[in-house]
């Protein structure tokens, strides 16, 4: 028998609409995971809303969300304080997309900070630094007269000699 464009199409049709999407067959089951890809759905969608709600770069993650209470966390102080003032609109967000909060709570994690960019200064090298402490050390004993703290700065200048 050859299969014929016609026939290859409709048995193509026939087998994609009996294939189950994996995601979907989990989320119809009754099976362990089942509670934990809800539980994962519902946290990316909160997250969803606190992105849309705060400031943009902002870095929060929900670390729990049970029984109204929402917890989350932040990365500084700083961002955790705008996060409280920013509780009234939260809570309506949410509310409006059926995850009502009777409570947030706010955790600060410095794991979570961002990385502080780097900026483009000059690296100076150890022997730079070094003959620029020795013209310092050399200036000072010049200026300061015979004493105490004049053989020191000899002492000093002879063992870091150039």
């Amino acid at each position: 028998m050859f299969i014929t464009s016609s026939s290859f199409r409709t048995l193509k049709k026939s087998l994609k609409k009996d294939f189950i999407k994996p995601m979907v067959a989990l989320e119809n089951s009754h099976s362990p995971i089942h509670n934990t890809l809800k539980t994962a759905t519902t946290f990316i969608t909160i997250q969803q809303i606190l992105q849309d709600i705060l400031p943009q770069g902002s870095i929060c993650h929900v670390v729990r969300f049970q029984e109204g209470e929402l917890v989350v966390a932040v990365g500084n102080a700083a961002m955790a304080s705008k996060l409280r003032q920013l509780v009234p609109s939260i809570a309506a967000h949410l509310h409006q997309q059926s995850y009502p909060i009777t409570k947030l709570k706010i955790k600060v994690m410095a794991s979570l900070a961002q990385p502080i960019e780097q900026q483009n200064t000059p690296t100076i090298s150890t022997k730079q630094i070094l003959q620029s402490c020795h013209q310092a050390y050399q200036t000072l004993l010049d200026t300061y007269p015979d004493g105490p703290l004049a053989e020191t700065l000899r002492k000093i200048l002879s063992k870091t000699a150039m």
